[in-house]
């Protein structure tokens, strides 16, 4: 009797001991969804500030503490890179942004690229 119910406490330990295990590893899941999407989301947004010529074609890097212009603050600040090279075709630029944030204690990069059409002598 006093075997059986030792066996089911230890049973019970390990299975709280497991759930305790996925609840913690859902949490750092979730906390780095949320900060690729507001990586993402940003590098969006920069893009589109290229596009509509309000940001340079130039290369440009904002650090954690200063938000690319119009993107706002974020609650998980991320280091920002903005590089742009010609492309073959002339006026079409190569323009990539990268994100790299903290989550979950984890370094993580992500990057957007695209092409932008901006004609000689516009800016």
């Amino acid at each position: 009797m006093l075997v059986e119910a030792l066996v089911g406490l230890a049973l019970v330990g390990v299975a709280l001991l497991l759930t305790a295990f996925l609840l913690a590893h859902e949490r750092s899941i979730v906390e780095r969804a949320a900060a690729q999407r507001a990586a993402l989301e940003t590098a969006e947004a920069v893009l589109e500030l290229v596009r509509a010529g309000q940001l340079p074609l130039a290369d440009t890097h904002w650090g954690a503490d200063e938000p690319p212009l119009g993107t706002g603050p974020s609650r998980w600040p991320a280091d920002f890179w903005l590089a742009v090279e010609a492309d073959e075709v002339p006026d079409l630029w190569r323009v990539e942004v990268t994100a790299r944030y903290t989550a979950a204690h984890e370094v993580r990069q992500v990057s957007l690229g695209t092409r932008v059409w901006r004609p000689t002598g516009a800016s």
